[in-house]
């Protein structure tokens, strides 16, 4: 199903900061290639940067030359705004309280993600999809009252919701008890690390956040999974005007992200292949093989199984 993905090339530099300007909020730094994943290998025209992660040769020529077309260019930093994710939640903690004993803000009907979709119909644009879904839904809707597992629904939902805006992401649809949500680029590698951020920080607000609320009012604690993976999607409207009808993302990495999260350990992440390979380093040092189902559909070029990895 992936042998015709073509993974872009990702190149982690160290930064270091020449000086500053205070009123424009403008830096001059000096790159070089990360030390952590890099080394220098051979010597005289022979001499290579050699990548650790992706056991990838790249001759100095190649290395100066991307130098080269760095210089002058402008970068514009975008990092996640939701800061210590303990802070984040300790913060959430009076208004989680408040949404379990039914109390939510104003409810509006606003759509931000159609307002981000609908100016790529008819594209093709890359993505970072991430799956998140309840484990064990269906034990836990039948040992709660209808009314009671609609509220914890809705607060679960409401701030895995809230807190993708966060990471820059947006909700694509709700599944029932689960969340898809996009990440759109122009820096693919970007929003994968913004996606795995993201992915890993719900699931410590639902273990820190909402459990603990959860079980001050005698719910079972939540457990959820989740699936990321990265690539292209067709921007298509969907549906039809007499019922419902809006913009969606079709395509292999959107129902990738879904398979991905659908053999996920319990409250942890699992990462394809292609999403992995454009983390940043300290992610990618943290992933680690997944055993995959005997009945794995997904395959690579060379024809084996397509390759997922958990995040520890």
């Amino acid at each position: 199903m992936n042998g015709n993905r073509e993974v872009s090339i990702r190149i982690d530099w160290g930064l270091e900061i020449i000086d500053h300007d205070e009123i424009s909020g403008q830096f001059r730094f000096k790159l070089s290639p990360n030390p952590e994943r890099y080394e220098w290998r051979g010597e005289g025209a022979d001499l290579f940067l050699y990548d650790k992660l992706d056991q990838i040769a790249f001759p100095e020529s190649v290395i100066k030359s991307m130098k080269q077309q760095l210089e002058g260019v402008e970068f514009r930093f975008q990092p996640q705004t939701a800061g210590n994710i303990d802070a984040y939640i300790d913060d959430r903690l009076p208004d989680i309280r408040a949404e379990f004993a039914g109390t939510f803000p104003d409810v509006t009907g606003h759509d931000r993600s159609l307002e981000e979709l609908e100016g790529l119909v008819g594209t093709n644009h890359e993505f970072a999809i991430v799956s998140i879904d309840l484990v064990g839904s269906t034990a836990l809707s039948s040992t709660l009252p209808p009314q009671e597992y609609a509220r914890l629904i809705r607060v679960y939902v409401h701030e895995l919701s809230r807190l993708v805006t966060y990471f820059h992401g947006h909700v694509l649809k709700y599944t029932g008890d689960g969340v898809l949500a996009f990440f759109a680029a122009p820096s693919l590698i970007i929003k994968t690390d913004h996606a795995l951020d993201y992915a890993a920080c719900a699931i410590r607000l639902v273990q820190r956040g909402l459990n603990p609320i959860a079980a001050e009012r005698d719910f079972p604690p939540i457990q959820i999974r989740a699936g990321l993976d990265s690539g292209s999607a067709a921007v298509a409207v969907v549906g039809h005007d007499a019922t419902k009808q809006h913009p969606d993302l079709i395509g292999k990495t959107v129902n990738l992200a879904c398979k991905i999260q659908s053999i996920a350990p319990v409250n942890g992440v699992a990462i394809g292949d292609f999403a992995r390979r454009h983390l940043h380093t300290r992610w990618r040092n943290r992933c680690s093989a997944l055993p995959l189902p005997l009945n794995w559909p997904y395959r690579t070029a060379d024809g084996s199984a397509y390759p997922v990895m958990r995040f520890d």
